[in-house]
């Protein structure tokens, strides 16, 4: 089912949570709702769910206007981050309550429980209760108790962010492979970059209520749109440097050191006139030899190791620079290192503010 957004807005006084959200959602897609804590993620789902009422605008699916219809009537399930399963319940009874509200026969809710049981891969803890499943067991039987009813949308509502971090990369798998069996249009809500560039066909990254970028994951990390796309996402973050365009290159100011990069790829985001911030990401930085020519060089300020990366922080003329390295090289700090630039994006001065 396609999701369609047509200037949604949600005011509480005089805070604007959601500010004039128009998004599309195409029939069987994973769409990631991705931005920092209060940017209107999760307030946007509520919307859509028919949990809470927008100020202004429409909600769609397909080509019906379900704006003024109760969350029961809009056809969805839903995940919460707090599994919110019945406890006096059986797993079994946790998953069949929604069919038994919709009237099925009980011979019809168990075949269907089971089926939907194998999916999720909880067969054997049916006639278990809640307190007796592990974390990640129990919103198995969450997501599981949502699909059971063939929705025609699944809604979920950070589903992974009281599970340790094995776990979250196990069943956000396990979401993706049941969402694309089913075919079920699907909105994720996360704060975690690492859940949406894995899982998603597109992502929608929020800020302050508006959308900041709406693409896929491989869009949004190699092409940017803004600055604030660029730094939310990105382990290590993107480097800054100020910069400006001229005739023979990118001049990057670094103080003392400035330098002109004339070779690797350029991404350029927005109208771009004089000044420019430039954005390099740790790993666009490549070990090269001091005497290289367009190389930026500087003095080691820490090293960090962290499993198969090493993450050199660098002193450049004024600007602290991240370059991210394998572990063919021992370094130390107060050495001095030199690095090519692969790959630069360029967005207007103004956007970094």
């Amino acid at each position: 089912m396609r999701i369609r957004l047509e200037n949604l807005t949600k005011r509480y006084q005089e805070v604007t949570a959601v500010d004039h959200l128009n998004l599309e959602i195409e029939d069987g897609d994973l769409v990631c709702l991705l931005g920092p804590s209060g940017c209107g993620k999760s307030t946007t789902l509520s919307i859509i769910a028919g949990l809470e009422q927008a100020t202004e605008g429409a909600i769609y699916f397909d080509e019906e206007n379900v704006g003024g219809l109760e969350a029961e009537e809009r056809d969805i399930g839903m995940v919460f981050q707090d599994y919110a399963l019945y406890p006096h319940m059986t797993v079994q009874e946790n998953m069949a309550f929604p069919l038994k509200m919709q009237g099925w026969k009980k011979k019809d809710r168990i075949e269907k429980v089971k089926e939907a049981a194998k999916m999720l891969q909880i067969e054997e803890y049916l006639k278990r209760k809640p307190g007796k499943l592990s974390g990640g067991q129990q919103q198995r039987v969450a997501i599981a108790r949502a699909i059971v009813k063939n929705p025609k949308i699944l809604l979920l509502d950070e589903p992974l962010s009281n599970l340790d971090a094995r776990l979250r990369i196990e069943l956000r798998d396990e979401i993706r492979r049941v969402q694309k069996q089913l075919g079920i249009t699907t909105i994720f809500v996360t704060h975690d970059q690492e859940e949406a560039l894995s899982i998603s066909d597109k992502i929608l990254l929020m800020e302050k209520g508006k959308i900041s970028q709406y693409s896929s994951p491989k869009e949004m990390y190699m092409e940017p749109q803004n600055v604030f796309a660029a730094k939310f996402l990105g382990n290590p973050p993107m480097n800054f440097v100020p910069g400006e365009k001229v005739e023979d290159g990118i001049s990057l100011l670094l103080g003392d050191e400035n330098m002109t990069v004339k070779k690797g790829t350029i991404h350029e985001a927005g109208e771009l006139k004089g000044s420019v911030c430039v954005g390099i990401r740790p790993e666009a930085l490549e070990l090269c030899s001091t005497e290289e020519e367009e190389a930026i060089s500087g003095v080691i300020t820490g090293i960090q190791t962290l499993g198969k990366d090493m993450y050199i922080h660098f002193r450049a003329g004024e600007q602290m620079l991240t370059a991210c390295v394998g572990w063919e090289k021992t370094f130390s700090e107060g050495e001095r290192v030199s690095f090519r630039v692969k790959r630069l994006h360029l967005f207007p001065w103004e956007d970094d503010r």
